[in-house]
Protein backbone atom coordinates (compact mmCIF):
# COMPACT_ATOMS: atom_id res chain seq x y z
CA UNK A 1 0.00 0.00 0.00
CA UNK A 2 2.47 2.41 1.22
CA UNK A 3 4.86 1.72 -2.39
CA UNK A 4 1.62 1.95 -4.40
CA UNK A 5 0.83 5.38 -2.98
CA UNK A 6 4.80 6.74 -3.50
CA UNK A 7 5.84 4.95 -6.82
CA UNK A 8 4.41 7.59 -8.95
CA UNK A 9 6.70 10.38 -7.33
CA UNK A 10 9.02 8.60 -8.95
CA UNK A 11 7.74 8.14 -12.71
CA UNK A 12 10.07 9.66 -15.10
CA UNK A 13 7.67 12.25 -16.53
CA UNK A 14 7.01 13.55 -13.19
CA UNK A 15 3.11 13.70 -13.80
CA UNK A 16 2.50 12.34 -10.05
CA UNK A 17 4.58 15.29 -8.34
CA UNK A 18 3.23 18.29 -10.96
CA UNK A 19 0.05 17.13 -10.14
CA UNK A 20 0.23 17.12 -6.18
CA UNK A 21 1.85 20.78 -6.86
CA UNK A 22 -0.79 21.89 -8.92
CA UNK A 23 -3.45 20.45 -6.21
CA UNK A 24 -1.37 22.06 -3.65
CA UNK A 25 -0.88 25.32 -5.74
CA UNK A 26 -4.88 25.50 -5.66
CA UNK A 27 -5.02 24.90 -1.92
CA UNK A 28 -2.95 27.73 -1.31
CA UNK A 29 -4.78 29.78 -3.90
CA UNK A 30 -8.15 29.14 -2.39
CA UNK A 31 -6.76 29.32 1.69
CA UNK A 32 -4.07 31.84 1.63
CA UNK A 33 -4.50 34.08 -0.98
CA UNK A 34 -1.86 36.90 0.24
CA UNK A 35 0.78 34.60 0.38
CA UNK A 36 -0.13 33.12 -3.17
CA UNK A 37 -0.15 36.38 -4.47
CA UNK A 38 3.03 36.93 -3.07
CA UNK A 39 5.13 33.54 -4.84
CA UNK A 40 3.29 34.51 -7.71
CA UNK A 41 4.13 37.66 -7.69
CA UNK A 42 8.19 36.66 -7.25
CA UNK A 43 7.62 33.60 -9.84
CA UNK A 44 7.31 31.31 -7.04
CA UNK A 45 3.79 30.12 -7.38
CA UNK A 46 4.89 26.61 -8.99
CA UNK A 47 5.80 25.90 -5.46
CA UNK A 48 8.74 23.63 -6.57
CA UNK A 49 10.28 24.64 -2.88
CA UNK A 50 8.04 21.89 -1.46
CA UNK A 51 8.81 19.14 -4.05
CA UNK A 52 10.88 17.38 -1.17
CA UNK A 53 8.01 17.16 1.39
CA UNK A 54 5.57 15.54 -1.22
CA UNK A 55 8.32 13.11 -3.10
CA UNK A 56 9.52 11.42 0.45
CA UNK A 57 6.27 12.28 2.30
CA UNK A 58 7.79 15.00 4.89
CA UNK A 59 10.97 12.21 5.67
CA UNK A 60 13.46 14.87 6.10
CA UNK A 61 11.73 17.10 8.33
CA UNK A 62 11.03 15.42 11.85
CA UNK A 63 12.57 12.74 13.81
CA UNK A 64 12.13 9.47 12.96
CA UNK A 65 9.82 8.79 15.83
CA UNK A 66 7.54 11.92 14.93
CA UNK A 67 7.87 11.25 11.24
CA UNK A 68 6.44 7.80 11.87
CA UNK A 69 3.81 9.34 14.10
CA UNK A 70 3.41 11.77 11.05
CA UNK A 71 3.04 8.66 8.40
CA UNK A 72 0.52 7.14 10.31
CA UNK A 73 -1.96 9.67 10.21
CA UNK A 74 -1.28 10.38 6.38
CA UNK A 75 -1.83 6.58 5.88
CA UNK A 76 -5.06 6.97 7.64
CA UNK A 77 -6.21 8.59 5.68
CA UNK A 78 -7.39 11.11 8.63
CA UNK A 79 -8.67 14.09 6.68
CA UNK A 80 -8.81 12.51 3.20
CA UNK A 81 -6.54 11.50 0.38
CA UNK A 82 -4.80 15.11 0.46
CA UNK A 83 -3.73 15.42 4.02
CA UNK A 84 0.07 15.44 2.71
CA UNK A 85 -1.35 18.61 0.60
CA UNK A 86 -2.76 20.33 3.42
CA UNK A 87 0.32 19.95 6.23
CA UNK A 88 2.34 21.72 3.03
CA UNK A 89 -0.25 24.13 2.94
CA UNK A 90 -0.42 24.59 6.60
CA UNK A 91 3.22 24.50 7.05
CA UNK A 92 3.42 27.90 4.39
CA UNK A 93 0.76 28.98 6.43
CA UNK A 94 2.46 29.32 9.67
CA UNK A 95 5.70 30.80 8.26
CA UNK A 96 3.46 33.22 5.85
CA UNK A 97 4.40 36.26 7.16
CA UNK A 98 8.00 35.59 8.10
CA UNK A 99 8.10 34.38 4.35
CA UNK A 100 6.68 37.70 3.19
CA UNK A 101 8.45 40.06 6.06
CA UNK A 102 11.59 39.15 4.65
CA UNK A 103 10.83 39.30 1.04
CA UNK A 104 11.91 35.96 -0.19
CA UNK A 105 12.09 35.45 -3.59
CA UNK A 106 12.52 32.24 -5.20
CA UNK A 107 15.84 30.96 -3.55
CA UNK A 108 15.25 32.71 -0.05
CA UNK A 109 11.95 30.49 0.08
CA UNK A 110 13.70 27.20 -0.57
CA UNK A 111 16.57 28.06 1.46
CA UNK A 112 14.03 29.04 4.45
CA UNK A 113 11.74 25.43 3.64
CA UNK A 114 15.32 23.59 3.74
CA UNK A 115 16.07 24.81 6.72
CA UNK A 116 12.90 24.14 8.32
CA UNK A 117 13.97 20.49 8.48
CA UNK A 118 14.80 19.26 12.25
CA UNK A 119 12.83 22.45 13.24
CA UNK A 120 9.38 21.35 12.91
CA UNK A 121 7.07 20.31 15.85
CA UNK A 122 4.85 17.25 14.28
CA UNK A 123 2.25 18.03 16.64
CA UNK A 124 1.72 21.42 15.73
CA UNK A 125 1.92 20.68 11.87
CA UNK A 126 -0.68 17.93 12.54
CA UNK A 127 -2.98 20.25 14.35
CA UNK A 128 -2.60 22.95 11.92
CA UNK A 129 -2.95 20.65 9.29
CA UNK A 130 -6.82 19.53 10.92
CA UNK A 131 -7.68 23.12 11.14
CA UNK A 132 -6.75 23.84 7.35
CA UNK A 133 -8.43 20.60 6.11
CA UNK A 134 -11.80 21.91 8.04
CA UNK A 135 -11.76 24.64 5.83
CA UNK A 136 -10.50 22.84 2.45
CA UNK A 137 -13.41 20.83 3.05
CA UNK A 138 -16.18 23.64 3.31
CA UNK A 139 -14.54 25.09 -0.64
CA UNK A 140 -15.15 22.21 -2.97
CA UNK A 141 -13.15 23.74 -5.56
CA UNK A 142 -9.92 23.06 -4.04
CA UNK A 143 -9.63 19.62 -5.87
CA UNK A 144 -11.32 20.17 -8.86
CA UNK A 145 -8.73 20.81 -11.07
CA UNK A 146 -6.43 18.41 -10.22
CA UNK A 147 -6.66 14.88 -8.46
CA UNK A 148 -4.42 15.21 -5.29
CA UNK A 149 -4.03 11.56 -5.16
CA UNK A 150 -1.35 10.33 -7.76
CA UNK A 151 -2.55 8.93 -11.00
CA UNK A 152 -3.01 5.64 -11.03
CA UNK A 153 -0.14 3.03 -12.07
CA UNK A 154 0.05 3.08 -16.31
Amino acid sequence: MLMDQMEPNFHKDQNGMHTQLQTLRNICQELEPELFQYLEDRDCSNLYFCFRWLLIAFKREFSLPDVLRVWEALWSRWRGPNLHLIMAAAILRKHRDTIISQDMSFDGVLKFVNELSGHLDHLEVLKGADALAQEANRVPSIYAHAAASPPAKS
